[in-house]
């Protein structure tokens, strides 16, 4: 059988070790990590198209250049610094929507866009192959996030513009552009009051992504094309990826404490069921050195005890003594054998427990000699105590085996008093003379003698 607490050291330790390895290799590796890459351009379910400052008054033109119209050449019209000339390209489904109508009806686009929009929130940034040739030192790169839940007025302003200037100078190859750069702009933020709490940036909903160039020279020609656009970003965020590792750390930590608190706690109970047979044993041999053997009285080594260490038994006066004596039990012992005798012993015990109370202490003495220490009370209550002792072993007939014939035996009972101050032992010898006194007249009776008192 598998002992639990090693099998679980052992597993708990090695699942330690395995944890920093990987931790340590994680933290050199996770750079190494593939990317998660979503690719918008070249697809299928991509629509290009150009636009102007013609919608303003002005007269910049353009022509496409490719059969995808990805492609266009503008020549800058005669507003200068508020031309522009750009291209936009949206993610359509032809099972939603046709071309025609995306282009045709805005209002209509508008109320679909969250159907053909897409997710890019979970992305870090975007790589972006551009072909510009142009004066324009600058090419505005736009990401439209479709806003139902502004609730504009002007549908067409439903789409918040997220903009990021991108030098014409690195245009020579893919360009990669972190989401975090863009930024809101702050007409749309103006325009439509927007609390601050609404004005950053958000990539749940794109729904369009533009590049554009603006305020050039009049009559300047660019070239704009674009080549591909791929979204990238991590499986798991470093921060997420540092965070995994500590919540692992700290559930082997927890593990590793709750297996020592179970150890401790099985120690605990061990150590508890090791004491308690340890004070059961003690408890045992306790019993016997305080107990008589054959009758399971106590002996003379435990009243000793009682009346050094007990004060429950004393009252304000003391105590009460009663040596009691089996009448001519040698003679019996001669006549009847040992076994009888014993039996005798053993009978006259249970009478006199029978006949006692509860905080009565009673002795073998010795031989066919008891002991009963009890609380002080006045001679007449104990001479009836006595009486009512006397009275209950001579009722009581023993039996010799293999024979219907009781055996009857009788006990003489001196009695004293001690006061709280007296010496157990002189006490007890008065009681003896009491006892005595109780065999001079004729035995089976009781005799109380008191401190500074003739026997009675």
């Amino acid at each position: 059988m598998i002992q639990i607490a090693p099998f679980l050291s052992r597993h708990l330790n090695a699942a330690k070790i395995a944890l920093v390895v990987i931790t340590i290799l994680a933290l050199f590796s996770f750079p190494y990590i593939p990317k998660k890459t979503l690719q918008v351009f070249p697809a299928t379910n991509v629509w290009w198209g150009a636009f102007t400052d013609a919608y303003s008054g002005g007269n910049t033109q353009f022509e496409y250049q490719n059969e995808s119209q990805s492609a266009i050449e503008c020549i800058m019209g005669d507003l200068g610094s508020f031309n522009m000339c750009g291209n936009s390209c949206v993610f359509a489904d032809n099972h939603v929507v046709t071309r025609d109508q995306l282009l045709a009806d805005l209002a209509f686009a508008t109320k679909i866009s969250s159907e053909i929009s897409l997710d890019l929130s979970d992305y870090s940034g975007v790589w972006i192959d551009i072909d510009y040739r142009g004066p324009a030192k600058f090419i505005h790169l736009s990401l439209q996030n479709h806003e139902p839940a502004v609730d504009l007025a002007d549908p067409g302003r439903q789409f918040r513009p997220q903009s990021v200037g991108i030098a014409t100078a690195e245009l020579h190859e893919p360009v990669y552009v972190r989401l975090k750069e863009f930024k809101a702009s702050d007409w749309w933020v103006t325009q439509f009051g927007l609390h601050r709490t609404e004005g950053g940036t958000r990539f749940d909903r794109i729904q369009a992504i533009i590049a554009e160039v603006k305020q050039q020279p009049p009559h300047t020609k660019h070239y704009l094309e674009i080549k591909s656009i791929t979204f990238s970003g991590d499986w798991i965020s470093k921060e997420n990826f540092y965070l995994s590792i500590i919540v692992a750390f700290a559930v082997l930590l927890s593990l590793e404490g709750g297996f020592r608190v179970y150890t401790l706690y099985n120690r605990h109970r061990a150590a508890q069921k090791k004491l308690d047979a340890l004070n059961e044993h003690n408890q045992k041999l306790r019993s016997v050195a305080f107990k008589d053997e054959l009758t399971q009285l106590l002996n003379r080594r435990a009243i000793h005890e009682i009346v050094s260490k007990s004060i429950e038994l004393k009252n304000q006066k003391g105590l009460a003594i009663l040596i009691i004596d089996i009448d001519h039990f040698k003679k019996f012992n001669d006549t009847h054998g040992h076994a009888l005798g014993d039996k005798v012993l053993v009978n006259v015990a249970q009478s006199l427990k029978q006949a006692s109370r509860d905080y009565d202490q009673i002795a073998r003495w010795g031989g066919e000699e008891f002991v009963i220490v009890t609380r002080e009370a006045n001679p007449d209550n104990l001479l009836a105590y006595g009486e009512k002792l006397r009275e209950k072993v001579a009722s009581c007939p023993v039996f010799k085996e293999g024979s219907s014939d009781p055996i009857f035996v009788t006990i003489s009972i001196g009695i004293t008093q001690s006061h709280l101050e007296e010496n157990f032992d002189v006490a007890l010898e008065r009681a003896d003379k009491a006892l005595y006194r109780s065999k001079e007249r004729g035995r089976n009776c009781c005799t109380i003698f008191q401190s500074g008192e003739d026997i009675s």
